[in-house]
């Protein structure tokens, strides 16, 4: 089976290394975590936020990635840890990566590709209750987050148009071949805009996350 492999300098070869256990060298540890199943509440993640999140420049975090998604909330804190981290990421996609797993893989610095893995994009899920007031206000403002969390973690990946029709309850389905021509596409967007800074400007591969 093919994978496809692509990180922030341009395409690599395949990572053939297969250890499943981390270990220790003067260049730093490779770390390695298997989301594969639903994302579940918080508290299940708090060993590994903690070790991502102290990891050092020289090691490296190893996620591989099975899931069809999951507490939105435990996503947006694994964005931020990985927005934290010194450490170099590389997320494998083995299978699917569907909702809010999306969101995690595309905080990698390099990605890794399965043949027939399969990506889906949607609209968040919830429920609500309570005076209609409430109700009401509420969801005007789960709609304005919504908005503003796929337009800053899908921006380059996705068109204006496809997060319009996100928010508008469309499902987005790609393949392995599809999303790695994206993620091309969006790094050489992102090495034009390097080029058109200044030259004391600093490229940098992650933006903190805030809700």
């Amino acid at each position: 089976m093919k994978q496809h492999s692509i990180k922030s300098q341009g395409i690599l070869d395949i990572l053939k290394s297969n250890k499943t256990t981390p270990y220790v060298e003067e260049y730093g540890s490779i770390k390695e975590y298997y989301l594969v199943e639903e994302i579940g509440e918080p508290q299940d993640y708090v060993e590994c936020f903690h070790d991502i999140r102290n990891s050092r420049e020289t090691d490296t975090i190893k996620i591989y990635i099975n899931c069809p998604g999951g507490n939105l909330f435990t996503t947006i804190q694994f964005i931020q840890v990985l927005s934290e981290t010194k450490a170099h990421v590389i997320i494998c996609v083995e299978g699917a990566c569907m909702s809010a797993a999306t969101l995690i893989f595309l905080m990698a610095d390099e990605f890794i590709l399965t043949d027939h893995s399969v990506f889906m994009f949607h609209n968040y899920s919830g429920g609500t209750e309570g005076k209609g007031g409430e109700m009401y206000h509420g969801m005007i403002h789960e709609r304005k987050w919504a908005a503003n969390l796929f337009q800053e973690m899908y921006q380059g990946f996705l068109t204006a148009a496809e997060i319009v029709d996100l928010l508008n309850d469309k499902d987005i389905w790609l393949d392995s071949k599809q999303v790695f021509e994206r993620l091309q596409k969006r790094l050489k967007e992102g090495e034009k805009k390097i080029q058109q800074q200044p030259k004391k400007a600093k490229y940098t591969r992650k933006t903190k996350t805030s809700s």
